[in-house]
């Protein structure tokens, strides 16, 4: 089974990673108070760094997996599997703001963005080079199956 992971280059990665970041320091911005927290207080702290590092870790992870018959779209809350056969088509145009266009098992069209290969208004030419090259392998992908990026 052939697999090819697109990823977002390293600096819009750590970019995404910045969110869990702020949700820690919120979380312990009051352990500089004088005055204990209390048990509720405890509470929503360990809930900000868990989410926190919740984000963190999704955020390195971001990426579309491309399998031979199902893409796999691993984004900052959750991940999503399309097969091959239900794509109906790219939206990516000029937009830095891509997704696919599918159908359920039961017919209804759906949208899923493509959030990990999405790039900043302002971005790097690397950023730019990475995203042509990522919705090349797309297209190949959906005809073909295969990708010849690895």
């Amino acid at each position: 089974m052939s697999l090819v992971i697109l990823r977002p280059p390293l600096a819009v990665r750590l970019g995404n990673a910045c969110f869990g970041l702020v949700l820690i320091a919120l979380a312990l911005a009051p352990v500089t108070e004088d005055e204990p927290w209390g048990t509720s207080g405890v509470i929503v702290a360990v809930a900000f760094v868990l989410a926190g590092v919740w984000c963190l870790v999704r955020a390195c992870r971001m990426a579309v997996v491309l399998r031979h018959r199902e893409l796999v779209v691993r984004g900052l809350l959750w991940s999503r599997t399309v097969s091959r056969f239900a794509v109906r088509g790219l939206l990516h145009d000029s937009s830095p703001y891509g997704g696919i266009s599918w159908r359920t098992r039961w017919g209804m069209p759906w949208w899923t963005p493509l959030s990990p290969l999405w790039t900043p208004r302002i971005a790097s030419r690397e950023t730019l080079l990475a995203q042509e090259a990522h919705v090349h392998a797309l297209h190949v992908w959906r005809r073909h199956g295969l990708s010849p990026v690895s």
